[in-house]
C-alpha cells in the first residue's frame, strides 16, 4: 500500500503531473513520471512492481488518502490538478461522462422517435421518461434542466 510519506518521497507535483525526485532503477530526476496506458487512456505510475494511476497519486500527496472513486471534474482524464480532482460515488463519476458514441442526435440523453426527440434518463436504477418534443433544441433544453435536477454538480451536458 502507498502511503502519503512515500508519495512525496518519490515525486515533485507541478500543474497537474508528477516528476521523479529519487533517481532509482533508471530513472531520472526531473522527468514526468510515468506512461498514458493504451488500453484505457490514464496516465499511470509504476511503484513498487504495481500500477498507479497518476490522478490516485496526485489525490494522495495533497489529501492523505485514497477514496474508493475520483473523478475529473472537467472530464479529461488528462488534466490531473489537484483542483480538478474530486471524490466521487461510481454512480456520480458515471454521471459526468460525456456522451454516448452511439448516440446519434448529438444530445445526451436525447434520442429520437419517428418525427419527435424523446428525452429520457435512467437514475437511481429507474428509467424516467421526461416527454417528447418537436425540436431537437427544446429537447436539449428540458435534458440539460433535468440532469441538473438529477446530477446536480456532477452533471455533464456534452
Amino acid at each position: 500500500m502507498i502511503t502519503q510519506e512515500l508519495v512525496c518521497s518519490l515525486f515533485e507535483y507541478r500543474d497537474g503531473k508528477l516528476f521523479w525526485k529519487a533517481r532509482k532503477n533508471g530513472r531520472t530526476v526531473g522527468k514526468e513520471a510515468g506512461s498514458v496506458s493504451p488500453s484505457h487512456g490514464y496516465r499511470q505510475i509504476h511503484i513498487h512492481y504495481k500500477h498507479y494511476l497518476t490522478h490516485r497519486i496526485v489525490y494522495l500527496m495533497f489529501k492523505g488518502y485514497l477514496p474508493k472513486f475520483l473523478d475529473h471534474i472537467d472530464g479529461d482524464s488528462s488534466n490531473n490538478k489537484i483542483e480538478n480532482l474530486r471524490e466521487a460515488t461510481a454512480k456520480q463519476n458515471q454521471r459526468n461522462k460525456g456522451i454516448d458514441c452511439r448516440n446519434k442526435t448529438g444530445v445526451k440523453n436525447v434520442s429520437k422517435r419517428g418525427n419527435k426527440y424523446r428525452v429520457s434518463f435512467t437514475h437511481e436504477g429507474s428509467h424516467i421518461h421526461v416527454g417528447c418534443y418537436d425540436t431537437v433544441h427544446e429537447a436539449a433544453q428540458i435534458a440539460k434542466q433535468t440532469r441538473l435536477k438529477l446530477h446536480k454538480e456532477f452533471t455533464k451536458h456534452e
